[in-house]
């Protein structure tokens, strides 16, 4: 009697188990770069490195952001509105050590991240003999909890969507010889610059200034120029 009260309580606890809800799977966030489209070669372009879908609260970030080195410098890294919110962020940015690579490591030492926001934003410069059909895509890496004291990140659960930077369809906007997407007297300098010897042009830059369409640039696209932006007769 006593095994078979002994067997039916050992079924009730395994059936008790059974029918227990399952554990939900950690919610995983979403760690987003930006895409930028009609980039001309030779600008500088900004895409910001977001978060979405956070149910955490975040204290010590770990991020690396990849691109194509031969197209792209970095000119700076600024922390996003997300971190600020805190009132406690620390950042530290490295893009310098490992060309190609921009190394992120956020200290939030009260008030942890619980939303989603901008983390980071990265101004790069596009190389003046980019072509419009290459693609300079952007990867994030390697998102994670730094625990203090350590050198390894704890990985979070997340998924990663990679951004790019989409050059411009090749094209001329006459005048604009220093490619800012407008005709001004900067561009009367840069093109007697270039007259003159004293400075280069990008590939995009002399198809700009080539005002007369003769197929050259000389004094005389300087002077049409001129004319251009002045109003001269």
């Amino acid at each position: 009697m006593k095994l078979k009260r002994l067997a039916a309580v050992i079924a009730a606890l395994l059936l008790t188990v059974l029918l227990l809800p399952a554990h939900a799977e950690e919610a995983a966030v979403t760690v987003v770069c930006s895409t930028v489209t009609d980039v001309q070669p030779g600008s500088t372009v900004t895409v910001d490195i977001s978060i979405e879908n956070n149910a955490y609260e975040i204290h010590n970030i770990n991020m690396d952001l990849y691109y194509d080195v031969n197209a792209l410098t970095v000119e700076s890294v600024t922390t996003g509105a997300l971190p600020t919110q805190s009132g406690s962020a620390f950042p530290y940015y490295d893009y310098t050590a490992d060309p190609g690579r921009v190394a992120m490591v956020l200290l939030m030492l009260t008030g942890g991240i619980k939303t989603d926001g901008v983390i980071m934003s990265i101004t790069f410069r596009v190389a003046d003999d980019c072509a419009s059909d290459q693609p300079l895509t952007l990867v994030v890496k390697e998102f994670g909890n730094m625990p203090v004291g350590s050198t390894e990140p704890t990985p979070l659960p997340h998924s990663e969507v990679s951004g790019a930077i989409i050059l411009a369809e090749a094209g001329a906007l006459i005048g604009d010889v220093n490619c800012d997407g407008s005709v001004t007297a900067s561009d009367i300098s840069s093109l007697f610059a270039y007259v003159m010897n004293a400075s280069a042009l990008s590939q995009q830059a002399l198809l700009n200034a080539d005002v007369d369409g003769s197929g050259t640039v000389d004094s005389t696209d300087a002077s049409l120029l001129a004319q251009m932006v002045f109003g001269a007769q």
